[in-house]
């Protein structure tokens, strides 16, 4: 689960895991109606041909607005890498936040922009279940170089701080030049490329309940070593899961996810902190082996990555 301040939930993964006790969103996954949207949308992606891909519910926390963080979904300095929970190594530093790193990566990404518009190997969207208000992006700025307002908008703090030439241009509160606000009705979807800037702004006191869903093509039997799951979506390894999956096809594509992934030895591997201060705490919770029996029964002296004596 994704928390806002004070621990309030604002993203809940785990939604097709039976123990959340909600059949309807694996079913809804693989349903006729939104399996005619895949196939439209990738031309003629059929069942036999996908992997698993993520699913979790947004809502909006209770007592304090979250919002606005502008970003894009992709790296854009250093390494240029693809986020990792666990252990964000994509680069830090002037030299990562350089404009010659930046225009390096840039033209990365604009390749893989053209690449993934073009093929079309799946398709992931944010689907309102209720009146979602939420959304707030830049038209057009996945396909273009940022410009020097952007730049002030994207750059952390820390980089300007260590010296990261920039144009002092927001105040951190104030919309952005050409923003636009998506304002979807219940039942409407969202589709965007994350390379966009983009933004979520959530309200206490509106209901929010979107999906992130979609569906990715497979890329063929998998030879190499499996890698350690992002803790995002670690739960989803739970053999549990497949099992309540309500097509032979979606267990397959469960399959296939699941061979590329390992599930990792520390708590941090497995839980985001809130679940490790609970484990800390007493409650052996989650995959309940080993590891977390002996967390639990040491509680703070139980040392950040540590494994199992």
């Amino acid at each position: 689960m994704h928390r806002a301040r004070e621990d309030e939930p604002w993203a809940i993964r785990g939604i097709i895991h039976p123990a959340f006790e909600e059949p309807s969103f694996a079913e809804f996954h693989g349903s006729p109606d939104f399996l005619s949207f895949v196939r439209s949308w990738c031309y003629g992606l059929e069942p036999e041909d996908l992997v698993l891909s993520g699913m979790l519910l947004w809502c909006n926390p209770r007592r304090y607005e979250n919002g606005p963080s502008w970003h894009r979904d992709t790296t854009w300095w250093g390494t240029g890498k693809p986020y990792f929970a666990q252990k964000d190594d994509r680069g830090d530093g002037p030299e990562a936040y350089s404009e010659e790193v930046e225009k390096l990566r840039w033209e990365e990404i604009r390749k893989k922009n053209v690449q993934s518009i073009t093929e079309r190997k799946g398709v992931s969207m944010f689907l309102a279940l209720t009146d979602d208000e939420c959304h707030e992006l830049i038209p057009g700025s996945h396909d273009r170089w940022r410009t020097p307002f952007e730049h002030d908008v994207l750059l952390p703090q820390a980089m300007k701080d260590q010296g990261i030439p920039y144009t002092p241009s927001w105040d951190r509160i104030s919309p952005l030049p050409n923003q636009v606000a998506i304002r979807l009705k219940a039942g409407e979807a969202l589709i965007r490329n994350g390379t966009t800037i983009h933004t979520g702004h959530t309200v206490p006191d509106r209901e929010r309940n979107t999906l992130s869903i979609g569906w990715s093509k497979w890329s063929g039997p998998f030879t190499g070593e499996p890698s350690v799951a992002d803790v995002r979506h670690a739960w989803q390894l739970d053999p549990a899961v497949r099992e309540s999956l309500p097509h032979d096809w979606m267990k397959i594509a469960w399959d296939r996810w699941a061979e590329t992934q390992k599930l990792g030895d520390t708590l941090e591997d497995r839980y985001p902190g809130f679940d490790i201060g609970r484990i800390k705490a007493g409650e052996i919770v989650g995959w309940q082996s080993e590891l977390e029996r002996q967390a639990a029964a040491a509680g703070e002296a139980w040392k950040p990555s540590q494994t199992v004596v």
